[in-house]
C-alpha cells in the first residue's frame, strides 16, 4: 500500500494498492472516500506493488505492480508497455526532486532513454524478509530532504547508509511532513512499503509547501533562572581540609551553565538527565572565594542569569596572632590552634582573646581568669 498525494489532480491523497486475492489485482483508489480512480485485476496473488515518480513528463506518479509488466499513469493510462522499474522500493536518493529505486542491497535510477535501470549504489549487508528483500529501514532519519537505508548482517551490526550526492534544493527534513511521518511508523510492519510524503515534491519544487504542525504544550519564551535545592548552603565557612555540605542548583529554561573561582578541591558537576550543578568536595586551600554560576544555551531574548555563593575557608593551623596588640600584648605571644578546638589568648595585662582578636568577657574567681 502507497498512500500520497499521487494525483495532483484529485483533491487529497490517494492509495495504490495491490491485493493477494484474485481477481482484484491493484487499483488506485481516493484515500479519504475510497472511491476507485482506476483498477484492473489478475488472475492470482499480485504480491508486490510501486507508487514512484521517476518520470518527470508524467504529471503525478508512476504506478506499476507485479500483475503485469505494464507501467500506468495516475489516470489507468499504459505510460510503458512491457516495460516496468523494480517493483519493491522507491527513494530520494540522488540531487534531483524524482524517485529512486531501492530493491534488497541495489539503489538504482530508472533511464527512460533506455528503459532501463542504472545502479546509483551497491549497499553492503543484508535485506529482510526473504523473497520480500525489503531494508530494516528507509526514511529520512538524519535530514536533508533525501532518505537513509539500515540493513544488517544477519548477527550483531546494522548499516546507515545516506546519500553523499549534492544536490541544488533546500527544503526542511520529510520527516516535517505529518504524512511522511506517520509514515514511517505504521509502514515499518508487516509486508512494510516506504513512506510517503503528503504532496507531490516535484509538482512543488518552485515552492515547497510549509509544515501544517502545532506544536502541544506551552511554549513561550522564558528567561534562564538558577534555582537552589535540597540541604547545603550556596556560601559556607567551613575549617581547611574539611568538606563542603554538598548542595544543587537546578538550571532552567537553559542548556546549560558554567561555574567560575571555585576554591580548588570543590567541584560543581553538571548533571544533563536532571539539568543541574551538583556542588561537592573539599577545599584544599583557605581564603574567601566568592563563584559566579552563569547560565548558557538559554533564549536570547532575556540573556544570560547569574548567580553568586561564597566559602570562606580557614586554615585552623595557621598562628593566630589577636587584633589588639595595643593593650600589653607581647609579639611572642602566638599560639597554634586544633581543628574545632577554640583556644584563648591571654596578654600580659589579663586580657583574652578570641581567634579574631576580640576581647572576651572574663570574671575572676579565687585568682583564676574566667570566660564565657
Amino acid at each position: 500500500m502507497h498512500l500520497s498525494d499521487l494525483d495532483p489532480d484529485n483533491p487529497g491523497l490517494e492509495v495504490w494498492q495491490v491485493h493477494e486475492e484474485k481477481p482484484y489485482g491493484y487499483d488506485l483508489h481516493d484515500a479519504r472516500t475510497g472511491k476507485l480512480l482506476f483498477s484492473e485485476t489478475s488472475s492470482g496473488d499480485n504480491g508486490r506493488g510501486v507508487a514512484g515518480d521517476v518520470d518527470s513528463l508524467n504529471r503525478g506518479h508512476e504506478l506499476w505492480s507485479a500483475a503485469n509488466w505494464n507501467t500506468y499513469t495516475v489516470k489507468g493510462k499504459i505510460w510503458k508497455a512491457d516495460k516496468r522499474p523494480a517493483y519493491n522500493f522507491r527513494i530520494y536518493w540522488d540531487g534531483d526532486l524524482l524517485d529512486e529505486l531501492l530493491d534488497n542491497t541495489t539503489i538504482s535510477k530508472w533511464d527512460n532513454a533506455k528503459q532501463q535501470s542504472n545502479t546509483l549504489f551497491q549497499m553492503q549487508g543484508k535485506s529482510c524478509n526473504s523473497t520480500k528483500a525489503t531494508p530494516n529501514f528507509s526514511g529520512d532519519i538524519l535530514g536533508d530532504w533525501r532518505e537513509e537505508v539500515i540493513l544488517h548482517d544477519g548477527a550483531s551490526k546494522l548499516y546507515i547508509y545516506t546519500t553523499t550526492i549534492p544536490t541544488e534544493y533546500r527544503m526542511y527534513t520529510l520527516a516535517h511532513d505529518p504524512i511522511y511521518r506517520l509514515g514511517m511508523s505504521w509502514q515499518n510492519t508487516a509486508y512494510n512499503q516506504p513512506p510517503h510524503l503528503g504532496f507531490w515534491l516535484y509538482g512543488n519544487k518552485d515552492k515547497f509547501p510549509t509544515p501544517d504542525i502545532t506544536l502541544v504544550g506551552d511554549h513561550t519564551p522564558k528567561p534562564a533562572a538558577i534555582i537552589k535545592q535540597g540541604a547545603g548552603s550556596s556560601s559556607q565557612a567551613i575549617a581547611l581540609g574539611d568538606s563542603i555540605i554538598p548542595f544543587t542548583f537546578a538550571i532552567q529554561n537553559a542548556d546549560g551553565a558554567t561555574v567560575e573561582n571555585l576554591p580548588a578541591g570543590v567541584t560543581a558537576k553538571w548533571n544533563a538527565q536532571t539539568n543541574s550543578l551538583y556542588f561537592s568536595g573539599s577545599p584544599a586551600v583557605s581564603g574567601e572565594y566568592t563563584y559566579t554560576i552563569t547560565t548558557k544555551g538559554g533564549d536570547a531574548e532575556f540573556g544570560e542569569a547569574t548567580r553568586s555563593g561564597k566559602f570562606t575557608i580557614t586554615d585552623t593551623n595557621a598562628p593566630i596572632i589577636p587584633a589588639d596588640s595595643t593593650n600589653g600584648i607581647a609579639d611572642s605571644t602566638t599560639t597554634s590552634l586544633k581543628s574545632h578546638v577554640q583556644r584563648m589568648l591571654m596578654n600580659g595585662s589579663g586580657r583574652i582573646y578570641d581567634l579574631r582578636g576580640r576581647l572576651v568577657k572574663q570574671r575572676k574567681h579565687r585568682g583564676v581568669y574566667l570566660t564565657r
